[in-house]
């Protein structure tokens, strides 16, 4: 899917949240895309990190299945976007027929 939506859109960010196993807070988190798509397929642990706390985990089995499906729900969209054509446009009357002068 990448090579048919390009680079540039797998170059941007995708966030999600995780929790801190310290503080308990939920944490923002971004990666570009085509390195989470890395990681997923590759079956490697996804870090996350909390400033306040300064501790580094690796995202649970489950934020993880998260984090892939709307990976796949956003490149989905994109893909669609991308191939959706615009409607013809007609020169004449809304039934299709040339409008009389």
């Amino acid at each position: 899917m990448a090579t048919t939506i390009g680079k540039s859109v797998m170059n941007e960010a995708t966030s999600f949240f995780s929790s801190c196993p310290r503080c308990g807070r939920a944490r923002l988190h971004a990666y570009e895309r085509k390195e989470l798509f890395d990681l997923l397929g590759a079956d490697r642990e996804i870090d996350a990190y909390c400033l306040k706390c300064d501790v580094v985990w690796c995202i649970s089995p489950q934020e993880r299945s998260l984090v892939a499906r709307h990976l796949a729900t956003v490149m989905r969209h994109l893909h669609r976007q991308r191939t959706v054509r615009p409607a013809a446009r007609f020169s004449g009357a809304a039934d299709g027929r040339e409008a009389r002068r």
